[in-house]
């Protein structure tokens, strides 16, 4: 499958840090320390936080640590992380792998892009985002990582070809390593350019090369454990096609057999048969030939794959002779006892006889069938009546050809008497139980009118303007009025609704795709609602605290945060995707201005109220609580890993100022 990659490096513009910023209390109550009062407040905003703030869906969002899996993709969580570490460990690098359902319409380098602006990622951060659902991934790597493009391709290579396996574990692991040893071949290199002292160097060679040999000669077990399975299946794989070939040998001889006994109706499904299993022997030996010798080298997963799908052509083969096979002894049987068979056929299509020539009049006396069951009923008697006489023909057709030519040649009026007794059999049964058959044609009659009403609700809703729908319209309800009527057969009108159905379904489906993607953004702009609304009110509850501290210019920040929010909840319904951008807007209005509030200290020792040293007077002791929107963004569902190592590896020196985005699907 062909991927498409995007390039393109976006600026950043710097970005304090969350943990700046916040607010004190102005006052402590009397007699409580200062440090209590901050850490009832912070348990306040976290509980609101974690109350109020949306559950993380398709759309960018604040990685909560460095393995993020959305969609329970991940098998080995223990292997995923180990990669991590080891990358960090050697590299300095922080992977970020995050798996979710589907991008939510972004492409996959802006969907890895915007969650790493969310994410406020470092220049020592990576990301790595796959959306399994819809098959897609995004990259993205800061521009002073130290990684080129061309060493970045690399990685991608790697990575790719996992996804297409859907090889998530592959993946995470895949890019975790590439990194490793792209940021290796960089040392390499560098390390020949400076020169630092011998002993040093010594010492930091053998630090690194150390868990390279470990991962070399595990490299090297591995591909000696997959080149020894790989071996053991090819061997496998040839005895099967010997087995194959023999079993084809033998069909071929038990088929000549047959033709010089039987008449060619009957073995003419044994000859395609046996035809049909060669022509895959054939192609087995094609396919097993273009993989050719196994060795230490060969691509293991893709041989496998071969491997698979040459024993799946192997035993379908290997089946149909089986089949056959069997019903060459079968044939033999009926031949061996035709004599019993015959007569036992004859008494069964006399029994059947006397069941309709019972059954008729019962059908006749029912008051309650309709006219078009009452028809039904007489036709599927009339047939049954018919195929009965076929049989009896068959058996006495069978009688004489056992009297003057053998066994063999009975045998195929024989399986024409069976083939029209078991039909009449399968009717007669149906026969049998009336009541039941008339209540399931009359609930299948209620299901297509119920079914049809809803398409009709549709069209009303979604094309009432349509000329073309309003045609099928009327269509539907003049065949819904005929299904009182007692003439109606409830079999043939419940197809005609079913057809009519059909129609309004192919006239409504771009009216349903558009409201499908309608809702959808409906959907996405709640989400964004619930965000928006929650950074509002904790902005305001900031703000509130340090009000105649905040300069007029935050104030009117604020008030634009608030408005912005109030238009796009106006317009989630209406027009949902402006409702999302403006409450986008509204959720990063409300963080910027609770970022730049000013921190409020309080004395806590010396002097009393307002009075003292002042603010930050000398001797003074300060505390403040902070407003950090990192707590909302931190907090981990049931479906997501949480992160064995602290957060703070998150590269906090500086924001990232470039990032190199990428993607494409698999």
């Amino acid at each position: 499958m062909r991927t498409s990659s995007h390039h393109h490096a976006t600026p950043r513009s710097s970005h304090r840090s969350d943990s700046t910023s916040g607010v004190s209390a102005s006052v402590a109550a009397p007699g409580w320390p200062l440090a209590r009062w901050g850490a009832l407040l912070a348990a306040v905003a976290v509980t609101f936080l974690l109350t109020l703030a949306p559950a993380y869906g398709s759309d960018p969002f604040n990685l909560p640590g460095e393995l993020v899996d959305e969609v329970g993709a991940i098998d080995d969580e223990t292997a995923v992380r180990d990669a991590q570490e080891r990358l960090h460990e050697e590299t300095g690098l922080q992977l970020y792998v995050v798996f979710v359902d589907d991008f939510g319409g972004l492409s996959g380098w802006d969907w890895a892009e915007q969650t790493a602006d969310a994410s406020h990622l470092g220049d020592e951060d990576l990301l790595l985002a796959v959306a399994t659902g819809e098959r897609s991934w995004g990259l993205s790597v800061s521009e002073a990582a130290g990684i080129s493009v061309d060493q970045e391709d690399r990685v991608v290579e790697r990575i790719e070809t996992e996804l297409r396996d859907s090889d998530w574990d592959g993946a995470a692991m895949a890019a975790a390593n590439g990194f490793i040893d792209v940021r290796a071949e960089g040392a390499n290199a560098g390390r020949n350019a400076i020169g630092i002292g011998l002993g040093v160097a010594a010492i930091g060679g053998a630090v690194i090369t150390v868990p390279r040999v470990r991962r070399r000669l595990a490299d090297r077990r591995r591909r000696e454990d997959e080149a020894e399975e790989l071996a053991a299946t090819s061997e496998q794989i040839g005895g099967q096609l010997v087995a194959l070939d023999n079993a084809l040998a033998s069909s071929e001889t038990e088929l000549q057999y047959a033709e010089a006994e039987f008449a060619p109706e009957l073995t003419r499904p044994f000859r395609e048969a046996v035809e049909a299993s060669r022509a895959e022997a054939v192609e087995a030996y094609r396919v097993r030939e273009q993989i050719g010798e196994v060795s230490e080298v060969t691509a293991y997963n893709s041989t496998m794959d071969r491997f698979r799908a040459l024993q799946e052509l192997i035993a379908r083969a290997d089946t149909r002779l089986d089949e056959h096979t069997e019903a060459f002894n079968d044939l033999r049987r009926l031949s061996d006892r035709a004599p019993e068979r015959i007569e036992e056929l004859a008494a069964g299509i006399a029994a059947a006889t006397r069941t309709l020539d019972d059954t008729e009049p019962l059908l006749a006396a029912r008051t309650d069938l309709r006219g078009g069951q009452r028809e039904q009923f007489g036709d599927v008697i009339a047939g049954c009546r018919a195929l009965l006489g076929q049989g009896a023909a068959s058996v006495e057709l069978a009688r004489e050809r056992l009297r003057t030519e053998g066994p063999e040649d009975a045998v195929l009026p024989i399986k024409a008497a069976e083939q029209a007794l078991s039909e009449v059999t399968a009717q007669t049964d149906l026969l049998a139980d009336v009541d039941g058959l008339v209540a399931s044609w009359n609930q299948l009659l209620e299901e297509a009118g119920a079914s049809l009403m809803g398409d009709l609700a549709d069209a009303e809703r979604l094309a009432p303007q349509d000329a073309a729908v309003g045609a099928l319209v009327t269509t539907a309800r003049t065949a819904l009025g005929r299904v009182p009527d007692a003439a109606e057969d409830p079999v043939d009108l419940a197809a005609e609704l079913g057809e009519i159905e059909r129609a309004l379904d192919a006239a409504l489906a771009g009216y349903r795709a558009e409201e499908e993607k309608h809702l959808k953004a409906v959907g996405r702009a709640e989400s964004q609602q619930r965000v928006a609304e929650a950074r509002v009110k904790f902005m305001d509850s900031d703000l509130q605290r340090v009000w105649s501290l905040t300069p007029e210019s935050q104030r009117r920040s604020a008030q634009a945060a608030r408005d912005l929010l109030a238009q796009g909840v106006a317009l989630v319904q209406s027009d949902p995707e402006t409702a999302e951008r403006t409450l986008q807007q509204a959720a990063s209005r409300a963080d910027a201005v609770a970022r730049a509030l000013p921190t409020v200290s309080v004395q806590t020792g010396g002097g009393s109220g307002w009075g003292g040293s002042g603010w930050g007077g000398s001797g003074s002791s300060r505390s403040s609580f902070s407003s950090s929107r990192s707590s909302s963004r931190s907090r981990s569902s049931s479906r997501r890993s949480s992160s064995r190592r602290s957060s703070s590896r998150r590269s906090s020196s500086r924001r990232s100022s470039s990032r190199r985005s990428r993607g494409g699907r698999f």
